[in-house]
């Protein structure tokens, strides 16, 4: 949304005090800072003028006039309460009892979630005190997280709430000029590292590592491997692949002992035609439906690592995707949205 420049001028003078509100100039009424709101952690809802969140709760379309023009942290755990500082992208020295965190990037989808229960996991058997964060990118005008085709503020947001997992929302339209750094060639990794630098340099957590749910392609892990690397502070940061090699069946058994239910939400371009009625998009994604294909092709890749699908998963307590998914299929031509 673009304000007057008296009232940017204000309100960037403002948060480089830190306060936390202003005095409209032609009103007098007490403004809202973004850092008011980054402290929240969430979108209040009432369309407010220096909304960081993209209006994300506000009801009204008419009235959804902010996009996400930064990184910010969505404060869904019990125990997360950082202050945020205003934007630094300048390296900042986090200090020794700054909160240690492993970021899982999460695209809503079956294999990131597994990726997610198996980093907790692990980090309940050590008895590490590290917490996890979420990170999904999607495009901001449109607000669909690519591949798994589904609704950034829809269908992700109320996924990390479910899990009481802190959420990164990272914006695909950040400026270049916000986020540029002269060893990163891709806007893609510009704006990645300028979501670390926001948790280090602004909510002050000690970033340990990147966690991703590859499963076994070569070509993927190769590709994160290359472009994941960024430059100091985080040159030191690992890189997990909690699933990689990991057999299917041993996989298969853990999504069915978890507690959601999972479904077909966009088909690639890679599916064969004979399996395309079988995982229709809206289709459960069960032992079912893994039967059926192995059934047709006793080699096929049941969790579609190849692109041949994509999945949401639907935590309790969420509301039925199913209707939704096939709604989009339909407005798509039957085709759903495609990869």
């Amino acid at each position: 949304m673009g304000l007057p420049k008296d009232i940017e001028d204000l309100h960037t003078a403002a948060c480089q005090k830190g306060s936390q509100t202003y005095n409209d100039p032609a009103t007098g009424y007490t403004v809202f800072t973004e850092l008011a709101h980054l402290a929240r952690g969430y979108c209040c809802g009432n369309g407010c003028r220096h909304c960081p969140y993209g209006h994300l709760n506000v009801k009204d379309p008419s009235r959804k006039t902010n996009h996400m023009q930064r990184p910010v942290l969505l404060k869904f755990s019990p125990d997360c309460n950082p202050t945020p500082t205003p934007s630094v992208l300048s390296t900042v020295t986090v200090s020794h009892d700054a909160p240690e965190a492993w970021v899982v990037f999460f695209s809503g989808g079956k294999d990131s979630y597994l990726a997610i229960r198996r980093k907790q996991q692990e980090l309940k058997d050590g008895g590490s005190k590290a917490r996890i964060i979420l990170l999904t990118t999607f495009s901001g005008p449109d607000d669909i997280v690519g591949h798994q085709q589904v609704p950034f503020s829809g269908v992700i947001v109320p996924q990390a709430k479910g899990m009481n997992l802190d959420l990164l929302a990272l914006s695909l339209d950040f400026q270049p000029d916000a986020c540029s750094h002269p060893q990163l060639q891709h806007n893609y990794e510009r704006c990645i590292y300028r979501g670390l630098q926001a948790l280090q340099n602004e909510y002050h957590f000690r970033v340990l590592g990147l966690v991703f749910g590859d499963l076994h392609v070569e070509s993927i892990r190769t590709w994160r491997e290359e472009h994941m690397r960024f430059p100091p502070p985080f040159a030191n940061m690992r890189l997990e692949f909690p699933l990689w090699q990991v057999a299917y069946s041993v996989l298969e058994q853990e999504l069915d002992n978890s507690p959601v239910e999972v479904y077909i939400c966009a088909v690639g371009p890679s599916c064969p035609e004979v399996h395309r009625g079988v995982v229709a998009i809206g289709t459960r994604f069960d032992a079912g439906l893994r039967q059926r294909l192995r059934a047709l092709d006793p080699k096929i890749d049941v969790f579609g690592e190849d692109g041949e699908f994509h999945t949401v998963v639907v935590l309790p307590g969420m509301p039925d995707l199913a209707p939704l998914i096939k709604a989009w299929a339909q407005s798509q031509g039957g085709e759903g949205m495609r990869c």
